[in-house]
């Protein structure tokens, strides 16, 4: 995932952020910053060096503390976006550990639906982080849920049929 931001002391600085491997880089104008330590950034900016230290990740929200002061570069994650995309899950534990509802529609749950929700819950919450507004976010959340719900469905009829 990519960022840019734009700082009032150091113009454009770019943050990019590997899910997968966690491997940021940050490019400040046209100077990219070398890896000093996980989470500390070195450039030479006009002659001086300047320590750059990232907290938090592209899922939880980073920061950059520039001269002992933070600035936002990916907003925080709201409780609200949490619960949004925590319902997969529930939805399919609760479903496929009820009788009643099974009969209905064979539902896979426990560890292995569990785990088909829990890998769906992220990858929307990841997708979700390109958006800025609640009506995206929402929608991704809907996708996952719908998707979670009926890739453990198809399993639960093809263990059943």
């Amino acid at each position: 995932m990519k960022k840019i931001v734009n700082n009032e002391k150091y113009g454009q600085i770019v943050y990019e952020e590997n899910f997968w491997s966690g491997k940021r880089e940050i490019t400040l104008g046209d100077v990219k910053l070398s890896q000093k330590s996980k989470n500390i950034f070195i450039g030479n900016i006009n002659g001086e060096n300047i320590d750059f230290e990232v907290q938090g990740n592209f899922v939880s929200g980073a920061r950059i503390k520039l001269d002992g002061e933070f600035f936002e570069i990916v907003p925080k994650s709201k409780w609200y976006e949490y619960v949004l995309f925590f319902l997969p899950f529930i939805l399919v534990i609760i479903w496929g550990s009820s009788k009643e509802l099974c009969q209905i529609l064979p539902v896979v749950g426990g560890a292995i639906g569990g785990g088909i929700s829990g890998g769906f819950s992220m990858a929307a919450l990841i997708t979700s982080k390109k958006y800025t507004k609640l009506a995206p976010k929402i929608l991704c959340a809907l996708i996952g849920l719908v998707a979670a719900f009926v890739t453990c469905a198809v399993i639960g009829l093809a263990i059943v049929g």
